[in-house]
């Protein structure tokens, strides 16, 4: 499933939209997954823009069931679950009974012992029957021939990869990745700029997204490019997306997409999940104006204006 549906899309990573009241709201994220699909996209990764880490346990199945019904026909849902084992061992008995090809395991960022989040792992499969994309933010985070293993016990079905590094063209770590996994296992996993070193110098095909939620056809323009060797109007596309970014990357990457989408006027997507707060008013205006030229771009683009 991972390598062929990964060598033909993009993966955006939607917020997720609640109520003033803080519940999930089914219109708002419907939205959203049909602004996506509109512009050739149908898969959704419900991860770390969704803050699925701090969705209570209580409420994680009627949440994702929620998001399951409203998403557009045809389209593939990734949940995310954990990071931590408890979580695993619960999330695991929900989506035993539920349609779920694959599932992220979010990333663990305090102190554990990896052969002790194997055995998690291995629990979580062996109760659910859904293999995981293991989300690797950390370098030396596990062990590549360890992810080898994992894959070729069906564990483990790839990688989301998004290690910062100086430059993506040379990463020790993601060579060790590759050679255990294979380039077609392991997609870029912070958004179109890194993607640029990803796709074009290590052969990942495809990377996920947070701003293609405001201009997926532009992201998926973006890894056409890419793939086809074609500098020059991947640089052009990219520019489209920078302004946001750099918004994100200097308030707040989550919450500022949060606030983008609808500054973008693509969903209300209420109040942030806590321990996220949202943005500063004084950057709102900023953020509302980069979204509206982003998505600005996006209509363009889809109506077939050659960007320069």
């Amino acid at each position: 499933m991972f390598a062929d549906l990964f060598s033909r899309t993009i993966v955006p990573v939607p917020p997720f939209a609640r109520t003033e009241d803080g519940e999930v709201s089914p219109d708002e994220n419907r939205a959203i997954m049909a602004h996506i699909a509109s512009g050739g996209v149908r898969v959704f990764l419900i991860g770390g823009n969704a803050l699925v880490q701090h969705w209570p346990m209580s409420s994680y199945a009627h949440w994702w069931d929620t998001l399951v019904t409203v998403a557009p026909k045809g389209s593939l849902l990734i949940p995310s679950v954990g990071p931590d084992a408890g979580k695993l061992q619960d999330q695991a008995d929900i989506l035993r009974d539920r349609d779920v090809a694959a599932a992220m395991l979010l990333p663990f960022v305090t102190p554990f012992d990896p052969a002790g989040l194997t055995d998690a792992m291995r629990a979580f499969y062996r109760v659910s029957g859904v293999p995981l994309i293991v989300y690797i933010k950390t370098r030396d985070y596990l062990e590549a021939g360890l992810l080898g293993t994992l894959k070729a016990d069906g564990v483990v079905a790839g990688v989301k990869y998004a290690v910062p590094c100086a430059d993506g063209a040379f990463d020790a770590y993601l060579d060790s990745l590759i050679a255990a996994l294979g380039a077609d296992h392991i997609l870029s996993g912070f958004g179109e700029p890194p993607a640029m070193a990803h796709l074009s110098e290590k052969n990942l095909q495809s990377f996920t997204s947070g701003c293609c939620c405001i201009a997926p056809a532009l992201s998926m323009g973006l890894r056409k490019a890419l793939k086809a060797g074609d500098t020059a109007m991947a640089q052009s596309i990219l520019a489209r997306f920078e302004p946001l970014e750099a918004l994100r990357n200097d308030i707040g990457e989550i919450r500022v997409l949060h606030e983008a989408l609808a500054g973008a006027g693509i969903a209300e997507t209420g109040p942030i999940l806590k321990p996220c707060d949202p943005v500063p008013e004084a950057r709102r205006t900023d953020i509302h104006k980069a979204a509206q030229e982003l998505l600005a771009a996006e209509q363009a683009f889809r109506a077939g204006d050659i960007l320069e």
